[in-house]
């Protein structure tokens, strides 16, 4: 069991979660952030009373962000928060106003900037990828509580100097009529198609293209018990279908037997091409296609080829000759 498991604004004790990722140690975590095999986690309580002054963690919907203090004994430099910065490892949030409650998965998160001159604690800004539109329960209750100041202290994180923000929230870029690239075209249009194909058989559709870890997949798709990973591929050729790489993490997730789901190849062959005109510039948008689904995809020889290699070499088995 691992993130697949975990459901949006549902409830779970330290306790539960443990089982989930199976890394009993999570059980006895008491500090506001662990880092565990998943990931890094991070247990806030957002209602601190008497210490509020001190850590300031707040969500932010209209900007779709997650504010957050760090440890005391963390800078911008440290080395857990420079595994956030470069998107090393998932980042999850669990939740919850006071210590007496339980947590709440929030989702995962991503990091987007934080405030200079700040440190021990530093303050960071997150990307909520996953955000409840229709939120119920202590899900709303996380999303609406603001401390008492909090106008003032936003008012003052605006005014402050921040690093360069790094955008990862897929909504961003979510299916552009138009775009610059061909190939970008042929993606966005058989993105849509395949999210449109597993949403009317009933399944709830999670776009994971932008997260690498754990995912390595385009979206995740579940129905009940019933968990699918898919891989999706445009292709403008009527031929499209029958021939398409895919990546090292793409094959090797197919080969998990220890894991409960399935993976889907979900492949839009013979898109057609469509082209707009903006300000002189040409701009592709893809229309149509066919759809070749391979459910359980599992490529294996003598159809899989590789066309190239990389080889990572050990020190202890290399002679370093000196001229």
């Amino acid at each position: 069991m691992s993130i697949e498991n975990l459901i949006l604004g549902n409830v779970y004790t330290k306790k539960q979660l443990a089982v989930i990722f199976n890394e009993p140690n999570i059980e006895f975590v008491s500090s506001g952030i662990s880092y565990q095999k998943a990931g890094t986690f991070l247990w806030p309580n957002l209602n601190q009373d008497f210490q509020n002054f001190r850590y300031n963690n707040v969500f932010d919907l209209e900007r779709r962000t997650y504010e957050w203090d760090s440890q005391d004994s963390q800078d911008i430099n440290h080395p857990k928060i420079q595994e956030l910065i470069n998107n090393e490892v998932p980042c999850l949030l669990f939740a919850r106003m006071k210590p007496d409650r339980p947590y709440v998965y929030c989702g995962l998160i991503t990091y987007r900037e934080y405030l200079k001159h700040t440190h021990n604690p530093v303050h960071l800004s997150f990307n909520l990828l996953e955000i409840d539109d229709d939120p119920t329960g202590a899900l709303q209750e996380l999303y609406d509580w603001k401390p008492k100041d909090w106008k003032f202290k936003r008012n003052e994180w605006d005014k402050s100097e921040k690093s360069k923000p790094i955008w990862r929230d897929s909504k961003d870029q979510s299916y552009k009529k138009s775009v610059k690239k061909l190939n970008d075209a042929l993606e966005i249009r058989s993105m849509e198609a395949a999210k449109k194909y597993y949403e009317d058989k009933g399944y709830d559709v999670r776009d994971v293209h932008h997260i690498p870890e754990p995912y390595h997949c385009d979206f995740l798709c579940t129905k009940k018990d019933d968990i699918r990973r898919v891989e999706v591929k445009g292709r403008k050729s009527f031929e499209g279908w029958k021939k398409i790489k895919l990546t090292y993490h793409e094959v090797k997730i197919t080969e998990k037997q220890d894991v409960d789901y399935q993976c889907d190849l979900f492949i839009l062959y013979d898109i057609k091409i469509g082209t707009d005109n903006e300000n002189g510039e040409q701009l592709y948008r893809g229309v149509g296609g066919k759809v070749c689904l391979y459910e359980d995809y599992k490529p294996k020889e003598p159809f899989l080829r590789p066309i190239e290699y990389s080889f990572k070499l050990q020190w202890e088995d290399c002679k370093f000759i000196e001229d």
